[in-house]
């Protein structure tokens, strides 16, 4: 159910904005349409994928500090060798910041490995 909406016209785009469960709004430009969705749902799904990766990599707890980082390492490597998983973390690193997704990692290593990333992207821009 679309609670609000509004449509504006800019030259051949249309924009369309509602609010509605999961989506902000979306945009046609000719057969072309963009869904936009919610952040807070692009987290969502970011925080379950950094979490299913999290423990994969950490089937035993690393209890030194070594073994944290070696685990955050590996869970660095999966994010950087997932594409569209490490498009979805810059975005959200972009739009809401590292403390964002930080404060919804409960595990240690998946933090270390988020702080790590965050550092790295801020340090390339």
């Amino acid at each position: 159910m679309v609670d609000n909406y509004n449509i504006s016209n800019v030259g051949h785009a249309q924009t369309i904005n509602f609010s509605s469960s999961g989506f902000t709004g979306a945009s046609r430009e000719g057969n072309r349409i963009q869904i936009h969705r919610k952040p807070i749902q692009d987290l969502a799904e970011v925080v379950e994928q950094i979490g299913q990766i999290t423990k994969q990599v950490c089937l035993e707890e690393p209890t030194t500090t070594t073994e944290k980082m070696l685990a955050a390492a590996k869970v660095i490597e999966v994010i950087e060798n997932t594409p569209a998983l490490r498009k979805q973390l810059t975005e959200i690193l972009h739009r809401l910041g590292k403390e964002a997704l930080e404060n919804t990692i409960d595990h240690p290593v998946g933090k270390l490995a988020l702080v790590a990333l965050a550092t790295e992207q801020r340090s390339d821009t």
